[in-house]
């Protein structure tokens, strides 16, 4: 209520000044001779009068908004995480060391898709569905790279899968439990699933939330965050910079052939 009474303010204060100006130049040329000119300046000047503070006021604010903007960026930068991390269950363990971690929410189709296609495969078994998404449907992922995971216990319960032919990402999870862990690339980038770390060893906030137009509208109990509608521009500075082919070995998982990965049951395909 505060600032939308500041802004109110602001507003009324732009609007008397520029009223003013208006007289002002209106009053000084009340002798012009042409009477069609004079009418025409008038109604150019009462113009001005609504024009003129909107677009100072909003060009004031949208200058706040900025500066808040990215003051909240600078709140929490990259960071170095080194944790233990493991399945629902327990039976796949493992530990991260890196020292650049950049955490995102993805609400794009093809990741939340995955993450139902496990949690039902999980329901078939008679277990506890253990792929997390946020109330918008958005999947939580701490980029690293593959060379800073390791898995210490249950390497055998590691299940490497596509979600589509000549999909380019394999994706790892934990048969055992159906927990998502991790997906990897040609780019040397490894997407954790944040949901591993224990809040005790999460210290990234969330830098970027993704592709917001598949975002799910959520149940009303929590307010919807600031998403972007596809990637935000600062996007295409920071990632390119974060594909490191050269720290794509030593790899949690061996794929030899991508190409002949399975294909993922009970992926529902939207594209």
């Amino acid at each position: 209520m505060r600032s939308a009474h500041y802004g109110k303010v602001d507003f009324l204060v732009v609007r008397c000044v520029t009223l003013q100006t208006a007289n002002f130049f209106h009053f000084s040329h009340r002798c012009d001779e042409n009477p069609a000119r004079d009418q025409m300046k008038t109604r150019i000047l009462h113009l001005l009068c609504i024009i003129l503070p909107h677009t100072l006021t909003t060009q004031k604010h949208s200058r706040k908004s900025k500066q808040s903007r990215d003051n909240m960026s600078k709140v929490n930068p990259i960071q170095a995480i080194k944790a233990n991390i493991q399945c629902r269950c327990g039976t796949v363990k493992g530990s991260i060391d890196s020292p650049s971690a950049l955490r995102f929410v993805c609400y794009s189709k093809d990741c939340r898709e995955y993450y139902n296609a496990l949690n039902a495969l999980a329901k078939r078994a008679d277990k506890p569905e253990a792929a997390v998404l946020d109330p918008f449907g958005g999947c939580d992922f701490t980029q690293i790279y593959p060379c800073e995971i390791t898995i210490l216990e249950g390497q055998d319960q590691l299940e490497t899968r596509l979600i589509r032919k000549n999909s380019p990402i394999p994706r790892t999870y934990a048969k055992c439990c159906f927990t998502p862990l991790f997906s990897t690339g040609s780019t040397g980038a490894a997407l954790l699933n944040s949901n591993l770390l224990s809040p005790e060893d999460q210290h990234c906030e969330v830098k970027y939330r993704i592709i917001g137009r598949h975002a799910l509208k959520g149940d009303g109990s929590v307010p919807k965050p600031s998403m972007s509608w596809s990637v935000p521009f600062g996007w295409f500075f920071a990632m390119p910079k974060r594909c490191q082919p050269d720290k794509a070995q030593p790899s949690p998982v061996e794929v030899k052939d991508i190409k002949e990965l399975k294909i993922l049951e009970g992926f529902v395909d939207e594209k």
